[in-house]
C-alpha cells in the first residue's frame, strides 16, 4: 500500500477543521456570538425577522381575551450558499525537495525512505491546508462585510460570469447619510450618537454593542470640535478618550457614556488585482453581534463513499493526477454569513 494513501478524505477534512486561521476582526465579532447551523442539505433555510414585538394589553379579571398584534413578520429564505473550492498542486518533485539535504532518496521497498516522504508531504499538505483555510476566510471576512456595508452579498465569478445575490432586507430607513456631517465643526456627534442609539432600541428591543467606523469616518470623529468640547468639559465622565491601536486594522477610538465603544476598521483586502476596504471609509455602522449567524452548506462528494454527503465547515481531500506527477489538495467550504434581523444594522454615511 501507497503510505501517502493514508490521506483520506476523512484524515484531511479532520485536519483542516482543527486549523485555526489567521484572527479575522469581523469574523471572530459575529461567529462567536451564536453557534453556526450545518445544513444536512446544499441549499440552507434561514428565517429574517422584521419588526418587532408590541407590548401586551392589559385588562381585568373576566375580560375576553385580547388578539395578539405583533408587528413582527417572518421571512423564510431559501438559498444555496456561494461554494468555495481551492485546489492546491503538490508536485511529487516538491515533496522530494522538501526533504533535508543528505537524506536517502526513495526507492521502491525502502520503509526508511519511504517514511522521509510521507513526513515530507504531510509538512507540506499541514502548510498548504492552512493557507487555503485563510484564504477562504478572508473570503467569509469580505462576506460579512458586505452585509454590514450594503446589507446584501452581491458577487459575480470572474471564471463562470454567474452572479451571487442575497438581500437581507435591511429597511432604506436604517441606511442614510447624516444630516449633520462629522467633518463640520457645528455638529454634535456626541449627540448624534445617543439619538442613533435610541433609534436603534426603537426598532429592535435592545441596544447597540458595536460601532464601526472606516478610516475617514475615525479620522473625523477624532477631529470633531463637539467631542474635544465634551472631553474638556467632562473629564472622561461621559467621554472616555483612549485610542489604542489594535491588531488586524482594528483601533479602539472612545467610549461614550450611554452609547459605547467606537472602533475603527481600516483593513484592506485584494481580490482580482483589486484593493478595497472591509469597511467603507466614510461610514459608520452600528449592530449588535447577536443578530448573525453563520449557515454552511453540505457539501456533495463522491470521495466520501456510499454516501457522499459532508456537513461541516470544511471538507478536504486529496487526487493524484492521471501522469502520477502531482497530487492536488482540495479545501472546501460553502459559507454564508446571515443577518436575521434586519432592523438590526444601521449603515450610515457621517463623511
Amino acid at each position: 500500500m501507497n503510505e501517502l494513501d493514508m490521506f483520506t478524505p476523512r484524515v484531511l477534512t479532520s485536519a483542516v477543521e482543527l486549523i485555526k486561521p489567521d484572527p479575522r476582526y469581523l469574523t471572530e465579532l459575529f461567529a462567536n456570538a451564536n453557534s453556526p447551523v450545518l445544513s444536512p442539505t446544499e441549499e440552507v433555510l434561514f428565517d429574517v425577522v422584521t419588526g418587532r414585538y408590541d407590548l401586551a394589553p392589559m385588562g381585568f379579571p373576566g375580560d375576553p381575551a385580547s388578539v395578539a398584534n405583533y408587528s413582527e413578520s417572518i421571512e423564510t429564505k431559501t438559498v444555496v450558499p456561494p461554494q468555495i473550492l481551492l485546489d492546491q498542486p503538490i508536485s511529487a518533485r516538491d515533496v522530494n525537495r522538501a526533504r533535508s539535504a543528505g537524506q536517502a532518496t526513495m526507492v521502491t521497498g525502502n520503509a526508511a525512505g519511504a517514511s522521509l516522504v510521507v513526513r515530507a508531504f504531510q509538512d507540506m499538505v499541514q502548510r498548504k491546508q492552512k493557507n487555503l483555510v485563510n484564504s477562504i476566510e478572508r473570503r467569509v471576512e469580505w462576506m460579512i462585510s458586505k452585509v454590514l456595508s450594503t446589507g446584501k452579498i452581491e458577487y459575480t465569478n470572474p471564471h463562470t460570469g454567474r452572479r451571487v445575490d442575497i438581500d437581507f432586507s435591511v429597511p432604506d430607513g436604517n441606511k442614510f447619510t447624516a444630516a449633520e456631517l462629522w467633518s463640520a465643526d457645528t455638529t454634535d456627534v456626541f449627540t448624534q450618537l445617543y439619538q442613533w442609539s435610541q433609534m436603534f432600541v426603537r426598532l429592535n428591543g435592545i441596544s447597540p454593542t458595536t460601532f464601526i467606523c472606516g478610516s475617514n469616518a475615525a479620522t473625523a470623529l477624532l477631529k470633531n470640535k463637539s467631542i474635544r468640547d465634551w472631553l474638556k468639559t467632562t473629564q472622561g465622565s461621559v467621554i472616555n478618550f483612549s485610542p489604542t491601536v489594535g491588531n488586524n486594522g482594528v483601533n479602539r477610538l472612545l467610549t461614550v457614556s450611554n452609547v459605547g465603544t467606537i472602533v475603527s476598521y481600516g483593513a484592506e483586502y485584494t481580490d482580482g488585482g483589486s484593493t478595497g476596504k472591509y469597511i467603507p471609509d466614510d461610514y459608520l455602522i452600528i449592530t449588535v453581534p447577536s443578530a448573525y449567524r453563520f449557515y454552511y452548506g453540505a457539501i456533495s462528494d463522491f470521495d466520501l463513499g456510499d454516501n457522499p454527503l459532508f456537513m461541516g465547515r470544511f471538507f478536504s481531500k486529496q487526487k493524484t493526477s492521471e501522469d502520477g506527477k502531482t497530487r492536488h489538495l482540495y479545501v472546501q467550504s460553502n459559507p454564508l454569513p446571515v443577518l436575521e434581523k434586519s432592523a438590526a444594522l444601521m449603515i450610515i454615511k457621517v463623511v
